[in-house]
């Protein structure tokens, strides 16, 4: 995010908003954009006030939903459990770890689209998906036979793979979009608790369909701003 555009907004918000700007939450792209936005409003500050919160994109939509974005490791420690629930021969866990970590970032983009995950996962029941999952398929009709079973439980194995990590009010990035786009009411209740009346998203871009629900319930109940860069 540029300087420059970050001076310029520092301005208008000041401007804008005047006293009520403490009342905000200004939400960014990054947490390191947020440093630099504070840094820009303290060369505008000529006395003690009260600042707006910062968040980043992700971290606001973990807040409203109350839940924690756990590492890389985590999540294929909860999916492999969940695999094993649901495939007859799992594949040891230094194998599963190998691809594992492909089809969490598959799950990550699937849950940012919105898209209907049953109808999808029917989908990826076609064995050609393999190949760009990397899984190491043998050519006996026995390992191909225990693919084509993982690909139709796929759904089973997503489902309590989601259900588990929200038992421990854990999630990842896509997951936390879609639950949010779910529950669109519960970021009024989360700014009352907050005791903020605006959110102010500044630069942000490329924007998932989830977080696009998200911002388009606020815009249509004038519960936010939008600053494009």
């Amino acid at each position: 995010m540029k300087e420059k555009f970050l001076t310029k907004i520092s301005k208008i918000l000041f401007s804008k908003y005047d006293e009520n700007l403490s009342k905000s939450v200004i939400v960014l792209p990054s947490r390191r954009a947020s440093l630099f936005l504070t840094q820009e409003f303290s060369k505008l500050i000529s006395k003690p006030i009260w600042l707006p919160r910062f968040q980043s994109i992700d971290d606001f939509i973990f807040s409203v939903n109350g839940l924690n974005n756990i590492n890389k490791l985590e999540l294929f420690f909860s999916f492999y459990n969940s695999y094993c629930k649901h495939v007859d021969k799992p594949h040891p866990i230094e194998r599963c770890y190998k691809w594992a970590n492909t089809l969490l970032e598959d799950f990550n983009e699937i849950d940012k689209s919105y898209v209907n995950t049953n109808n999808l996962f029917d989908y990826l029941s076609d064995i050609k998906r393999i190949e760009n999952w990397h899984l190491d398929i043998s050519k006996s009709n026995h390992e191909i036979d225990d693919y084509l079973s993982f690909f139709k439980n796929l759904n089973d194995i997503y489902e309590d793979f989601v259900e588990s990590l929200l038992s421990e009010k854990n999630a990842y990035s896509g997951l936390a979009q879609r639950l949010l786009a779910d529950n669109l009411n519960s970021i009024k209740e989360w700014l009352k608790k907050s005791k903020s009346e605006k959110i102010i998203f500044i630069g942000l871009d490329a924007l998932s369909p989830s977080q696009e629900k998200i911002i388009n319930y606020l815009l249509q109940n004038n519960l936010c701003d939008i600053f494009w860069d």
